[in-house]
């Protein structure tokens, strides 16, 4: 783990995407998950609810063969419709025309029918090695129960459903991490920047947040002490500029980097026309020219700053 104790960068890369990402797969199962189930509930139940149509259908039919009705109503429904007889074998279905193995239904399945139940049998592959969701619903009335109806869709609308939701959670993942590498590389910079002023000019250097400046640290504001202010407009201005007023009254001097605030001893503005979000890019050189300017100042080589190596232990 030598790569990520070297680099502040890393860790906080690592401590804003990790719990994330984590959290994210987390939903990302519960989502899908949650889908895929009333999605193939909802299915199950509109198959049933056909499936009773077709019964009734054959009950009321006086045909001695029943393809030629299921191959209509396959037609109509768009549903592979099969009849067993109560022995569990193959009655009648709607792909006469078809090549098929006469399957019997498995021993649990003909107990449950004889019961009465509706069986769900969920995604299944059926003989053409597809994908099909299957339902089988009794087949006659109460008093004379005469086998079982299996009706079968294509679960590949299910299916793409919930990849589409995958892909949609991966894409969401990713975007994820992009703007924790982003706020991690802000916060590298809040950090990192003032370390390389008290590095270059052996002076002390702290940096905070608009708003973190008033929960304590605004104790340490006294004059003699300058505050260095960086504003780019946008959703700060106004914490910023309230800001500068309570330095002011506290008899602060206030030097403001980037765009003006009013009570801002002097304002140094930054190169380009840039959107808040990228400032931290040109604002980062206006703070190596203060760490220049400051350790020349107090007669401080900034190339080679006294107490500081390339490699700096971390172990």
């Amino acid at each position: 783990m030598s790569w990520l104790q070297r680099s502040l960068f890393r860790r906080m890369l690592v401590c804003c995407s990790v719990p994330a990402l984590c959290g994210l797969v987390i939903l990302g199962y519960i989502v899908v998950g949650t889908y895929e189930s009333a999605a193939r509930s909802a299915a199950e139940q509109e198959l049933i609810r056909q499936g009773k149509s077709i019964n009734v259908a054959l009950n009321q039919s006086d045909a001695e063969t029943y393809d030629s009705l299921l191959a209509s109503m396959e037609q109509t429904l768009q549903k592979r419709i099969t009849v067993y007889d109560l022995s569990g074998n193959i009655a009648a279905v709607s792909y006469a025309d078809e090549v098929y193995t006469n399957k019997p239904l498995h021993p649990d399945a003909l107990n449950n029918l004889h019961a009465g139940g509706v069986i769900r049998n969920g995604i299944v592959r059926n003989e053409e090695d597809q994908e099909v969701l299957s339902v089988i619903v009794p087949w006659g009335s109460e008093e004379n129960l005469r086998g079982g109806l299996e009706i079968q869709m294509s679960a590949d609308s299910l299916l793409n459903a919930s990849q589409h939701i995958r892909e949609q959670f991966v894409w969401s993942a990713i975007l994820m991490f992009i703007l924790a590498a982003f706020a991690s590389s802000l916060l590298y910079w809040s950090i990192s920047r003032p370390l390389k002023l008290i590095e270059t000019t052996a002076t002390a250097h702290l940096a905070w947040s608009t708003v973190d400046v008033r929960h304590g640290p605004v104790a340490l504001a006294a004059p003699g002490r300058p505050v260095v202010v960086h504003h780019a407009r946008g959703p700060v201005t106004e914490d910023a500029a309230e800001d500068v007023a309570t330095l002011r009254e506290r008899g602060v001097d206030v030097w403001v980097v980037g765009d003006e605030l009013p009570g801002g001893r002097a304002t140094i503005g930054v190169p380009g026309d840039l959107p808040e979000h990228l400032r931290p890019l040109v604002h980062a050189v206006r703070l190596q020219q203060l760490a220049l300017a400051t350790a020349r100042a107090r007669g401080v080589d900034p190339d080679q700053p006294p107490g500081l190596s390339k490699v700096t232990p971390t172990t």
